[in-house]
């Protein structure tokens, strides 16, 4: 994966089961985050093998366990836009958000299933205002991302 120069990157060492890596630019005047979580073998995943993957019932129920986190969550695009995450296939919503502290903003999701077995997921998250600017960034990311297992 590639990302900006100056980016700082904080996350999980241990890539054997899960990584969570997330960046971001100590230089922003405004604060956003690029989150990136990948779990090997992950269990809420339940394909076979004998069935099509399909990424956006996986990001249908993930959204609805987020939706907790927040006092208010409403869909800007459901699908769009879309992601190709090392030839496998994905998911993408964005979303309109308030925090129940009240600070709010516009999310990204990014849900990939590799081989019916592993979840990846790319979040990015801005404030209304910063969301597209930085969009063409978060999105040359995703297509940096090489998946090795």
């Amino acid at each position: 994966m590639f990302y900006p120069p100056g980016w700082t990157t904080k996350g999980k060492e241990n890539f054997l089961s899960s990584i969570d890596l997330t960046l971001t630019n100590p230089n922003s005047t405004k604060p956003f985050q690029v989150t990136i979580t990948y779990v090997v073998n992950d269990s809420s995943l339940n394909y076979t093998g004998n069935e099509i993957i399909v990424p956006e019932n996986n990001l249908r129920i993930l959204e609805g366990q987020l939706k907790g986190a927040y006092q208010l969550y409403t869909f800007v695009s459901k699908g769009s836009p879309a992601y190709t995450v090392y030839g496998f296939p994905t998911a993408s919503d964005i979303v309109d958000y308030t925090k129940h502290n009240g600070q709010n903003g516009r999310l990204l999701n990014v849900l990939g299933v590799v081989k019916g077995k592993s979840l990846f997921l790319l979040s990015y998250s801005n404030n209304k205002q910063g969301f597209y600017k930085l969009l063409p960034v978060v999105s040359q990311i995703a297509k940096s991302i090489v998946i090795l297992k």
